[in-house]
């Protein structure tokens, strides 16, 4: 049946283009690819679950899609192919998390500007570690504190955590670990000035205008703790705490070290007036264990030997001011050496404060007055009292000295030698 066609009715249309109406924005349901006033949103389903897609092109090999402008996720989620989460955004602390493996191609810095050297690269494309690169300088921050500003603590590299253990046994925790290798190869010898698997250092300087910067102490390495227990816990048995551990390095064949120094102190000179310790131990009761110890020599000592110096002995000096007549249970602090003055006639050492095993101490007499060491004196406690060798009082003519040491068994100091 044919078509009936009304009179004065235009011819139809069978080019699209020649449509009327084609750049009116009157169909809100659909896209509109050119741009909508006032925006528009793209929902690919109406149901649960269902999504948006969006790919390059239908060819099989893939174009891009690119986002020229500020990309907002309200979802704040990305995941990857098989709907792992692998980046989480949040308006609230932490503001970024990233789940998985994470590999930074080039730089990886934190509150830097761009183009600055913090970098921790461990593969360049050349296949070398780059001068900036490593963990030398993966930290290249500063603190600008305002006038006024107190900081309690200034943590350019903070590692902590917390390990429960339900059953399970560790054979070694490290808290921090640096373990880099260096290794000849290509067929062509190579030269390694300094190796240091960890260095600490840093800068402490006033202003450039002499402002004044006051600091109680300044530690090159500082190794705190580990603190042993907690309160409300137990059950804890610790059987050596070690609060620095220098083990003996390895040293297999084919490899020659032609000094092996487990701890090396550089020279503590020309610092100026201040007093310079190449060690100091603080403490009650400061010890060293499993002798022998060797000063300023390149040798070990010898067989039974505990001490071994290359050089002189130098016991410091202290004074004790004494008094005519009978001197009781005298304190002498903790010399070696002590130079006796004070007395205007002759006078006695009956006891001696501060005796301990193998303890050797040297008493001067400097007064020019005849100077007495009793024998068993009961004037001073028992533990104090000077045993003679010829078991009676001794005395020195004017200036003289006695070499005293204690013995522990006995509870006495016995003296070895006193020049009369």
């Amino acid at each position: 049946m044919g078509r009936l066609k009304l009179t004065g009715e235009p011819e139809g249309v069978t080019d699209h283009g020649l449509l009327d109406g084609l750049t009116d924005d009157d169909h809100p349901p659909y896209a509109l690819l050119s741009g909508r006033a006032g925006g528009q949103t793209l929902s690919g389903g109406s149901g649960p679950g269902e999504g948006l897609s969006l790919q390059s092109t239908a060819h099989a090999t893939r174009g891009k899609v690119i986002v020229p402008d500020t990309l907002k996720l309200a979802g704040l989620v990305i995941e990857d192919a098989a709907d792992n989460e692998r980046l989480r955004l949040s308006a609230a602390s932490p503001h970024v998390t990233l789940s998985g493996d994470i590999r930074a191609g080039d730089r990886a810095g934190i509150n830097v500007a761009p183009g600055d050297a913090a970098r921790l690269s461990l593969s360049e494309a050349s296949g070398t570690i780059s001068p900036t690169g490593g963990i030398y300088d993966i930290i290249n921050a500063s603190l600008a504190a305002t006038l006024g500003k107190t900081l309690s603590t200034y943590r350019p590299l903070v590692m902590s955590g917390l390990l429960n253990m339900a059953g399970f046994n560790i054979t070694t925790v490290l808290g921090l670990f640096f373990g880099p290798t260096v290794a000849a190869s290509g067929g062509l010898g190579s030269a390694v000035t300094t190796f240091d698997a960890v260095r600490a250092a840093g800068n402490v300087r006033g202003g450039t205008a002499g402002e004044a910067l006051a600091m109680t102490t300044l530690r090159g390495l500082a190794v705190l703790g580990p603190t042993v227990g907690a309160p409300g816990t137990s059950g804890l048995t610790v059987t050596d705490w070690i609060g620095l551990a220098i083990t003996r390095p390895s040293v297999f064949p084919g490899a020659s070290v032609t000094n092996r120094i487990a701890l090396d102190i550089a020279d503590q000179s020309g610092l100026g007036s201040s007093t310079n310790y190449s060690i100091r131990a603080l403490g009650t009761a400061p010890s060293i264990h499993e002798p022998p110890i060797t000063i300023g020599a390149s040798s070990p000592p010898a067989a039974n030997v505990k001490l071994d110096v290359a050089g002189g002995l130098a016991l410091r000096r202290s004074d004790f001011t004494a008094v005519n007549g009978n001197n009781h249970n005298i304190a002498v602090g903790s010399a070696g050496f002590v130079r006796v003055t004070g007395p205007t006639a002759a006078f006695i050492v009956t006891g001696i404060v501060g005796g301990v095993d193998g303890r050797i101490l040297i008493l001067y007499n400097d007064a020019g007055q005849d100077m007495t060491i009793a024998h068993l004196n009961a004037g001073s406690s028992a533990a104090n009292q000077i045993r003679t060798m010829a078991a009676a009082d001794i005395t020195t003519t004017g200036r003289g000295a006695a070499i005293l040491v204690y013995d522990s068994n006995a509870s006495q100091w016995v003296a070895i030698v006193v020049t009369t």
